[in-house]
């Protein structure tokens, strides 16, 4: 058991080397400094755990020093994270079975890529409503050698698809079924991804989450919340009530062991035969007549058109750290533009527990929101990200009197984002490589190919069914645009964070928190993961043009998302209401409802600048997991 020192606010080695902090903004040239000087540290590091270094508690560490922030002692216990640690890799993903798959690869000598593959496949067995064979995936890569690629899995839509078609079905609020789904991508990213990046083979990186299906699991609280709540949908697919409910009726209690033979057969056959058997053969040809006899539109020439891309990510700076996110169509841009317009205010705004951090958060991700979706199917272009005047030009937007107002903001296409039914891994070994992967089925269709036993995606939920100009109209082949973020920060071209999460149009807000609780608060991981979040969530056009109101229509989403906890006060909300964040949703502690789902499920794996070690965290809101490599 490695037992270290956490760094602190004072000691955080991107604060070591000045004297002073970074006091105003356009300090760019000091935060390089430090992160040039922690670069030479993580290299160090690395390269003494590729050697296979044991003993890391012979190096230096800080004074044990709490950072000035809330005690995670002091946050309810729903939000009580904790942390793994090891000199030989680490995996965070949704579930601590999917974790533990994950880290089984790296401990039999493979990377980051088959451990990531590996902790994917398991957690559609483990949590078959969030993420399985039947969704779309992106995958973000660092290679050792010091390249990233971005592998775009995205489910295109059907050939056949007809908007007039799924409208009734957005008008009476009944949006899950066979037309709601997309051509499923992800056995095609995750094949691709470890046969081009991999080293272990498609049967050796499926075989634990085989042995998950045909022995059992328990599912973790917040999916079973789910099945509670959508027991009426999944009643109406016979096998999905028989394999997720008791009897077919009602939802089994808690602690039962859930076992999915079926999938276990569909997984054994996909380790035998390869992916070609989903897209081109009898896996194939079963999908296509499930389809065809309920309604769906997928079929074998949309499963065979499935084509997997790779794409440069994109890029930016932060307080000196370079990030490196999932490009267009994931949230990358989005993600990058918030943190540098960030990056323009001194840290010290974003240390203090103060309503104007938390309106500084808001609005820099409302405004990276607007930009991102003001031009359709269009990516952002590195070189405006390199624009040193960019970020200043919107950062001056912010007034911290009141909330900008909709005219205020940047012109924008309305595009919905539902990534509702999503996980998320994150992985670093021992070689320097890593990986963050975010999977999605939308919330699911809530229906399964019976002899198959995975659940089909509802992506076209995503979809704009009424007005023709909107970039989501539902047009044959196209992808949509996704808020799906795997994110990194490199220090000197190694890595230093790696993560992602759930969350819909707030995973942009989730992964801000945490880069900032990290990077600007010298917060240790399982803190900077844990601590209560102030979210900024896009809501979707209750009625979009053309389409007329349903009785079932749910009531507005708020546009501020808040956990009234630890630093986080109901007085801090008042204010932000009083300066115009007027619609909020306020969780409270300890819980009435299961609304901690709502504030996503960052998983993220970090470098430790002072050891060289590899620390793991999964969220507690959605019960993630970090595991350890063994020696």
């Amino acid at each position: 058991m490695l037992t270290l020192n956490r760094f602190t606010t004072s000691q955080h080695p991107l604060l070591l080397l000045s004297g002073d902090r970074l006091a105003a903004r356009g300090e760019q040239s000091a935060g390089r400094l430090r992160c040039l000087a922690m670069g030479a540290v993580l290299a160090g590091s690395l390269a003494a755990l590729a050697a296979g270094m044991a003993d890391v508690q012979a190096q230096s560490v800080p004074p044990a020093v709490r950072p000035t922030t809330a005690s995670t002692a002091e946050l309810p216990a729903e939000l009580k994270a904790v942390d793994e640690r090891s000199a030989y890799g680490m995996v965070a993903a949704g579930s601590p079975e999917a974790a533990r798959a994950g880290a089984l690869m790296l401990e039999q000598g493979g990377n980051a890529v088959d451990a990531a593959v590996a902790a994917a496949f398991a957690i559609g067995v483990t949590n078959p409503l969030d993420a399985g064979l039947g969704g779309q995936s992106y995958v973000l890569i660092h290679l050792r050698d010091g390249r990233e690629v971005a592998v775009d899995g995205s489910s295109p839509l059907p050939l056949r698809v007809i908007a007039e078609e799924i409208k009734p079905l957005k008008e009476t609020g009944f949006l899950y079924g066979y037309k709601l789904a997309a051509t499923p991508a992800t056995p095609a990213a995750l094949a691709y991804t470890l046969k081009r990046y991999g080293t272990k083979s498609l049967a050796q990186v499926l075989a634990p989450a085989i042995e998950l299906a045909d022995y059992g699991h328990v599912v973790m609280p917040h999916v079973q919340r789910v099945i509670n709540g959508y027991a009426g949908a999944i009643r109406e697919n016979e096998f999905l009530a028989w394999t997720l409910l008791k009897d077919g009726l009602e939802p089994f209690p808690p602690g039962h062991v859930y076992c999915q033979p079926v999938l276990a057969e569909t997984l054994r056959r996909l380790a035998r035969y390869g992916v070609d058997d989903f897209y081109h053969g009898r896996i194939a040809d079963e999908i296509a007549a499930d389809m065809a006899a309920n309604g769906g539109w997928v079929s074998k020439v949309d499963l065979a058109r499935v084509r997997v891309s790779e794409r440069m990510p994109v890029r930016g700076r932060y307080r000196g750290l370079e990030v490196v996110a999932f490009p267009y169509p994931g949230g990358g841009d989005i993600v990058v533009e918030a943190l540098q317009i960030l990056d323009t205010f001194p840290p010290e705004l974003l240390r203090d527990n103060s309503a104007d951090r938390m309106h500084l958060l808001l609005e820099a991700v409302r405004i990276a929101f607007r930009e991102a979706t003001s031009r359709a199917e269009v990516p952002f272009l590195d070189a405006e990200f390199l624009d040193p005047t960019r970020a200043e030009r919107r950062a001056a937007l912010i007034r911290f009197d009141r909330a900008l107002r909709e005219d205020e903001l940047p012109v924008a296409h309305n595009q919905y984002f539902n990534d509702r039914g999503t996980s998320h891994v994150s992985v670093v070994d021992r070689f320097g490589n890593a990986v963050a992967l975010t999977q999605s089925l939308g919330y699911g269709g809530f229906v399964a190919t019976p002899s198959l036993g995975f659940q089909h995606n509802s992506l076209l939920e995503t979809c704009e069914f009424c007005d023709k100009s909107s970039p989501n109209f539902p047009v044959p082949f196209r992808t949509l645009r996704s808020t799906m973020t795997p994110t990194m920060l490199l220090c000197n071209g190694s890595p230093f964070l790696v993560l992602g999460g759930p969350g819909s149009s707030r995973i942009p807000s989730t992964i801000l928190a945490v880069v900032t609780n990290v990077v600007d608060r010298g917060m240790p991981l399982e803190e900077a993961v844990a601590t209560p979040r102030v979210l900024a969530n896009r809501p979707n056009p209750p009625n979009p043009k053309g389409c007329r109101p349903a009785p079932t229509d749910p009531p507005p989403e708020a546009r501020v998302y808040l956990e009234i906890a630890g630093p986080i006060t109901l007085e801090q909300a008042e204010v932000l209401k009083a300066r115009g964040f007027a619609e909020q949703y306020r969780q409270s502690f300890p819980l009435r409802t299961s609304g901690l789902r709502a504030f996503g499920g960052i998983n993220a794996v970090m470098v430790d600048p002072n050891t060289g070690v590899v620390v793991g965290v999964g969220d507690p809101r959605r019960q993630g997991a970090a595991a350890a490599a063994k020696p």
